[in-house]
């Protein structure tokens, strides 16, 4: 079912911070038919670019990595999208494709820091990518997606804005090689990035709870 996104100017009830002019957000009105509440998200930070977040380059992974903060009523999240490909010169089968990428409920997103603490947060529900792939020049190109939400606690956001956010790492399984042995997916962000992540979450505490509907 599509759900409807609408880029929102500021107003009263959806005003930023008074140090956050800058504050975007979009107000995402779900199909009725889902019965799912609607929420509000900042924009999406891009924490990667697509070839400087590499897993693993000899074995031709890609990866990209984007965040937004989310209130839903009045739980917030941090909702990390995230995108894998690899090439192949196997075809994967339906099995590998059902299970490409999972992360399971409660599932860990460690969060390093500049001063090299860790802040810990847990995935809100089990969530299953979408993997497909296409034949390019004989190889099999795969490629993965899904977006995780982890539940973000006032403690939390205040770690994550005290300091900059050097690397991430969330546990996940998988049978398609984007997940390492350890059972987790690592990746740095960028320079660019990290101002950006801070200010995601510094917007969101800028905003009231949001009514349900």
């Amino acid at each position: 079912m599509k759900r409807l996104f609408a880029l929102l100017v500021l107003v009263p009830h959806l005003a930023a911070a008074a140090n956050t002019p800058e504050c975007k957000y979009q107000q995402i009105e779900v199909d009725p038919f889902t019965k799912k509440p609607p929420y509000v998200a900042t924009e999406k930070v891009r924490l990667t670019n697509w070839l400087m977040g590499v897993i693993n380059r000899d074995q031709g992974h890609n990866s990209e990595f984007q965040v937004s903060a989310v209130r839903e009523r009045d739980q917030d999240f941090l909702a990390l999208k995230v995108r894998l490909r690899r090439t192949s010169g196997r075809e994967p089968s339906g099995d590998d494709i059902r299970n490409g990428l999972i992360v399971a409920k409660e599932a860990e997103l460690l969060v390093l820091m500049a001063d090299r603490s860790v802040v810990k947060l847990y995935s809100d529900e089990a969530v299953t990518a979408n993997t497909r792939y296409e034949i390019e020049d004989g190889d099999y190109v795969i490629d993965t997606s899904t977006t995780i939400r982890y539940r973000l606690s006032a403690n939390s956001a205040e770690q994550l804005t005290k300091q900059d956010a050097v690397r991430m790492r969330f546990n996940a399984s998988g049978r398609l090689g984007f997940v390492n042995q350890s059972g987790h997916v690592d990746f740095k962000i960028t320079e660019k990035a990290r101002e950006r992540f801070r200010q995601a979450i510094v917007c969101l505490q800028g905003l009231e709870t949001v009514d349900q509907k």
